[in-house]
């Protein structure tokens, strides 16, 4: 899949932004292929195919529990036909990877600790949704996307820490409400039920901002 046309052409797209952007970016499509990063701050910058449908699956489906319960190739499988499409806007797939090579470079910073790393893919969730303040997904190939697509972009390209701080905080909390207290973090981020009550509470919160 990573060797056909539309990847070669994401592959490209992920050049042509990090010209522009804070944080460079490469798409790997075959192991061990040579970057042209010019600024480089460590492997995190490298997307593969795996790494993009796992940021896919938590920032456009909003579904984070299956990040953790699957590995990616099942993921992929599971979307046979509707992801990775040609006529999909393919800015989206960018900035979902984008948003996972953020977060860790706030890990680099310590502006994240290392501690919310098992976080990440709710973070990633909560960001795009903070930014447009908005909870719906257009349809992958409609006008709305590249709306959004460029709304994200230009956010993205000035700096988006407070968001993140934002979807940590929002997150934090969400865990330390008492029904969760004796169980196991890995093990509540895990169900559909928290996925659920995170959902309802950013998307209560987007409502006063």
């Amino acid at each position: 899949m990573a060797l056909s046309k539309y990847h070669k052409e994401l592959q490209s797209l992920f050049t042509e932004y990090s010209k522009e952007m804070p944080i460079e970016i490469f798409y790997e499509r075959r192991p061990g292929e040579e970057n042209d990063i010019k600024e480089w701050r460590g492997k995190y910058q490298i997307v593969t195919l795996h790494g993009m449908v796992r940021a896919f699956e938590s920032v456009y489906c909003q579904n984070p529990v299956t990040v953790y319960r699957k590995n990616p190739a099942n993921i992929l499988m599971g979307h046979e036909g509707d992801i990775f499409c040609k006529d999909h806007k393919p800015e989206l797939y960018y900035i979902a990877s984008y948003l996972f090579t953020y977060f860790v470079f706030l890990q680099q910073k310590r502006v994240i600790t290392h501690h919310d790393y098992a976080l990440r893919f709710y973070i990633i969730m909560l960001v795009r949704i903070l930014i447009l303040k908005k909870m719906e997904v257009p349809e992958l190939n409609s006008s709305e996307m590249a709306k959004e697509n460029k709304q994200m972009i230009k956010i993205l390209k000035n700096g988006a820490d407070s968001y993140f701080i934002e979807a940590k905080r929002i997150l934090v909390e969400a865990l330390a409400n008492e029904e969760y207290k004796n169980k196991k973090r890995y093990d509540v981020l895990r169900t559909q039920e928290f996925c659920q009550k995170v959902k309802g509470i950013v998307s209560e919160y987007i409502k006063i901002k």
